[in-house]
């Protein structure tokens, strides 16, 4: 027995003796230890004074012996082997019975493999994992449509370690509710998260975003307004942040039963939130691509051009024609790439060589390429394009892509407007009064600084040259204040581009040829600079002086005969008896005159009426005849 005793008191297992407890009836309701080994002890954490010859119920503090069924059949012969979870130690025990000799009597072997089982079970939650994440991996393979992906990765999330339930909200860059997604949750509280997720993101989110996290564990109670708090009030939160560098894409929660997740089962879920945001990122970007190449589409479509792609031979072979091509070469699209038309042909003969050589320099210097050329499309009509493109593959030959557009109105607007500019110019020519154009212009070192900007002549016509003896000439490109025979001008000039007032004014001008003549400027400025207008006024001021005489005459008593020059050169004679007759209309009038009879009638001035003295003259022929003008 000592040999036994050793084993007893050295096993690793704790074994503990018993004994069953019957009533008067002879059923048995409990069971007695009465002995157990120091590994007891040491695994139960219970002194071997407080259990040998104590019941059961009294020990482990139950209503019921724990197990008495089972081991009322040990203790009748039938050994067994069992594992069970012991709710009072909340542990984890691996018990073998069998019994003793003694009648009533039998013994327990066991083994506390809470750790053990908590390991398999970890375990367990871990190839849960796993398989949630491998499904993931496999819908984010195929699924094309953003709300069905996230719906599906909530049910796969469910499945990961005994979630209650999972909800994903899929939002624009700019945080708006665009769909959401749950498992396990019930509609009524699925539309008071919608509404709550239709305001903005909640704290929980929030909160991983600022600490740059992508799982970020919480308590609902965290939350003040967490709109699933009645569904799981005392469980614990996983918000999720489905986001990459740049932009995101959705977020949301998982529910968990308990609040601990290990390291791995983090790395893993980690994994699988990766696994998302990488499928709704992708699937976004498809998505972007799809409407930018619809755009692109729409906009090559509506060119009022030709966008094009073509080989960078003679004949220009097209491998891509937007629609604009028909309204341009008369060609459709699948007409020009299936070469129906060589493109090359339809260049104007005499520009197809200037085409080519812009093209292959601009090749051979690596820079894109612009030039203006006629093509003749199928109709025979004959069009002006522009064209500018690049080559975008080496070759050879190289592949060219770029644009052609239609200019023809363009380039006879231009045409027209140079036309009209011609007709314009030459009328500017043509005008009978002498005019002048000027720029502002800065003053240069030659010239005194001054508070307004200077004027410089740029432009004149034939009059203006023929005014000044050709000195205009000279002037042109000169300030204003730098040409002597406009002195007191310039300012004039200045103050009217400046304050876009018209100027006038008198001004005594000094001929080439030393003659003085008293010239009248105009100045104004219209849309294309400042324009002055000059008019030779020195044989008007002349005749007005001549008129103010005659004038005179009125108070100076009877003029009975008026002696005349047939020509005069600011007034002719005739049109100054002409304008005395009405003073004086009794007036006689007696025309002397040096030129022939063919040129006063040139002058208006000769009929039949007319009393004409030839000159040269006698004193006793004007005598004669002044006699007989006024004694007819």
């Amino acid at each position: 027995m000592d040999r036994y005793r050793q084993i007893f008191d050295h096993m690793q297992e704790g074994v503990a003796v018993h004994e069953l407890v019957h009533n008067a009836d002879g059923d048995p309701v409990d069971y007695r230890i009465t002995d157990v080994n120091p590994r007891f002890e040491q695994i139960l954490n219970i002194p071997r004074d407080s259990v040998v010859g104590r019941l059961a119920t009294a020990i482990y503090d139950t209503m019921d012996p724990p197990y008495l069924e089972t081991y009322v059949r040990v203790a009748a012969g039938a050994p067994e082997l069992f594992t069970t979870y012991f709710e009072p130690m909340r542990r984890h025990f691996s018990i073998s019975a069998f019994p003793l000799d003694e009648p009533g009597s039998f013994a327990t072997v066991f083994a506390d493999i809470t750790p053990q089982v908590r390991d398999a079970e970890r375990l367990a939650h871990v190839n849960a994992v796993l398989e949630g994440v491998w499904r993931i991996n496999q819908l984010i393979t195929h699924e094309r449509n953003p709300d069905i992906l996230i719906q599906q990765a909530c049910d796969a999330l469910v499945a990961i370690r005994g979630f209650r339930w999972a909800w994903i909200a899929r939002c624009s860059r700019q945080d708006t509710l665009l769909s959401l997604a749950g498992t396990g949750i019930v509609p009524a509280a699925m539309d008071r998260l919608r509404q709550r997720l239709q305001k903005g993101p909640p704290p929980c989110i929030d909160a991983a975003r600022q600490q740059h996290r992508t799982l970020f564990p919480q308590s609902p109670r965290q939350s003040a307004d967490c709109a699933l708090i009645d569904q799981h009030p005392a469980g614990h939160c996983v918000a999720i942040l489905l986001a990459d560098e740049e932009h995101r894409f959705g977020f949301g929660c998982l529910a968990l039963d308990q609040s601990a997740m290990d390291d791995q089962e983090i790395d893993l879920l980690q994994e699988a939130v990766g696994d998302i945001t990488f499928a709704l990122a992708a699937l976004d970007s498809r998505q972007r691509l799809r409407e930018s190449q619809r755009t692109l589409t729409t906009l090559v479509s509506n060119l009022p051009g030709m966008a094009y792609r073509c080989r960078n031979q003679p004949d220009w072979p097209m491998e891509f024609a937007s629609q604009g091509c028909l309204r341009i070469t008369g060609l459709s699209a699948e007409e020009l790439t299936a070469g129906r038309v060589a493109f090359g042909k339809l260049i104007h003969p005499d520009d197809r060589d200037s085409v080519w050589r812009d093209v292959q320099q601009a090749i051979e210097q690596r820079r894109p390429f612009k030039m203006e050329y006629r093509l003749r499309g199928i109709d025979g009509v004959e069009r002006w394009v522009t064209e500018q493109g690049v080559a975008v593959e080496p070759g050879p030959p190289a592949v060219l892509e770029g644009y052609i557009g239609d200019i023809t109105e363009l380039v006879q607007t231009a045409e027209a407007l140079r036309t009209s500019e011609r007709a314009a110019r030459s009328l500017y020519e043509k005008l009978p009064v002498a005019t002048l154009v000027w720029r502002a212009h800065e003053a240069g070192p030659d010239v005194a600084p001054r508070d307004q900007p200077n004027v410089v002549l740029v432009d004149y016509n034939e009059a203006a040259d023929a005014l000044t003896g050709g000195a205009v000439t000279g002037w042109v490109g000169r300030p204003a204040s730098a040409i002597p025979q406009l002195d007191g001008l310039p300012l004039d000039l200045e103050r009217c581009l400046i304050d876009h007032q018209v100027i006038r004014r008198e001004m005594d001008f000094r001929s080439p040829d030393g003659s003085r003549r008293l010239v009248l400027i105009v100045g104004y400025v219209p849309p294309d600079g400042l324009t002055t207008h000059l008019e030779d006024i020195t044989d008007q001021r002349g005749l007005e002086e001549q008129l103010r005489q005659v004038q005179r005459l009125e108070h100076e008593g009877p003029v009975d005969l008026l002696l005349t020059d047939v020509v005069m050169p600011r007034m002719s004679g005739r049109e100054l008896a002409t304008r005395l007759h009405q003073l004086r209309p009794a007036m006689k009038v007696l025309y002397m005159s040096g030129y022939t009879d063919d040129a006063i009638i040139h002058h208006g001035a000769r009929d039949n009426a007319m009393q004409l003295l030839p000159k040269p003259f006698s004193a006793a022929s004007l005598t004669a005849r002044v006699r007989r003008a006024l004694d007819p």
